[in-house]
């Protein structure tokens, strides 16, 4: 009876370890899908952008009407439109060290803080203290937004 409980203790842990490893290995692909979401908005792709991004992904952000239920590529002619109308280009968005990364299942979640640095007509424009919160899906494609927002200090 001893060694039965041995061997589940033992089973017990090895599932344990798998679990944290398969937590770190998703955690990973949450934040490559993230950081890549960045760098495709940072380089304006459009393209990549919009295939990070599941069909109906909730979106809050301070590009008016704020918030957006449809698609990430509406969000995108909106933010487009809204940069013409300033005079904004150049856009940068640079991430710190997340806060948060949970993974449960096929949900994700993150926090992080980032920064924002722009031009607006003509003049470098700076902005620190803002956060970028997502979440996402594990879907067939591999992680994917369902929702983000952003809120610029």
């Amino acid at each position: 009876m001893a060694r039965f409980g041995v061997l589940v203790v033992a089973v017990l842990m090895a599932a344990a370890c798998l679990t944290g490893r398969a937590v770190a290995s998703d955690t990973g692909a949450v934040m490559a899908v993230i950081n890549n979401a960045v760098a495709s908005f940072n380089k304006g792709d459009e393209k990549t952008w919009n295939g990070l991004c599941t069909p109906s992904a909730s979106i809050i952000s301070n590009i008016p009407p704020y918030q957006y239920s449809t698609t990430c590529a509406d969000w995108w002619s909106a933010h487009a439109a809204s940069d013409k109308k300033l005079g904004i280009s150049g856009e940068v968005v640079t991430l710190s060290a997340a806060w948060h990364v949970l993974v449960t299942g096929d949900r994700a979640y993150a926090a992080l803080p980032a920064s924002f640095v722009y031009k607006q007509k003509g003049k470098t424009v700076k902005s620190s203290g803002n956060v970028l919160t997502v979440a996402l899906q594990k879907t067939a494609a591999g992680w994917r937004m369902t929702g983000w927002s952003w809120a610029q200090h």
